[in-house]
C-alpha cells in the first residue's frame, strides 16, 4: 500500500462537506464505509443478547455434550415412568438454573431441557433431576435440538 491509497483511504472518511472533500473533488465513500441512520440500532440487539447469555443473565440451554458422565435411568410400569438423570456441567463457571420436561403421551417421548447460568451457591454443576410420568417412555430427547439421549430396548 503506497502514500497515495492511504492518503485516499483517509480521505473516503471525511464528512460530506469538508473542505478537503471539495478541493480534492473525491467521489462520495464507498458503502462499507457509510452509517446508515438505522444501522446502529439494529447491530446491538445481537451483540447484547450474546453479552446477556455469556453474563449468565439470559438462560443457556445446555446439550448433552456440556455434561460428563450424564446417565440416565427408567424405570417404566404399566401406570407411568419414572425419570432419573444424573451428571456434572463440564465447565465449572457455570451451574443448573432449571431443569424442564414435556411429555408426548402419543409418541411415548419426554423431552428434558436444562437451563444453565453462572454457578453460585444456589446453582452448582451437579445435575440430579428425577421427574415421574403418568404413561410409560420409549425415547427421551435432551435439549432445544431434541438429541435422542434414550430408547427403550
Amino acid at each position: 500500500m503506497d502514500y497515495v491509497t492511504v492518503f485516499q483511504a483517509a480521505i473516503y472518511v471525511l464528512p460530506k462537506g469538508s473542505l478537503k472533500r471539495r478541493c480534492f473533488n473525491i467521489p462520495k465513500p464507498v458503502s462499507a464505509i457509510q452509517v446508515h441512520k438505522g444501522s446502529l440500532k439494529m447491530k446491538p440487539a445481537p451483540i447484547l443478547a450474546t453479552l446477556l447469555a455469556a453474563c449468565g443473565i439470559a438462560p443457556q440451554t445446555a446439550q448433552p455434550q456440556n455434561f460428563s458422565a450424564l446417565r440416565v435411568q427408567v424405570a417404566n410400569t404399566p401406570d407411568g415412568s419414572i425419570i432419573t438423570l444424573t451428571g456434572l456441567l463440564n465447565d465449572s463457571a457455570l451451574g443448573i438454573r432449571n431443569v424442564r420436561i414435556s411429555s408426548d403421551r402419543q409418541q411415548q417421548t419426554a423431552r428434558i431441557i436444562v437451563q444453565k447460568k453462572l454457578a453460585s451457591s444456589q446453582h452448582t454443576g451437579q445435575l440430579n433431576a428425577r421427574f415421574v410420568l403418568d404413561h410409560p417412555v420409549e425415547r427421551i430427547q435432551f435439549g432445544a435440538d431434541q438429541q435422542t439421549i434414550w430408547t427403550a430396548d
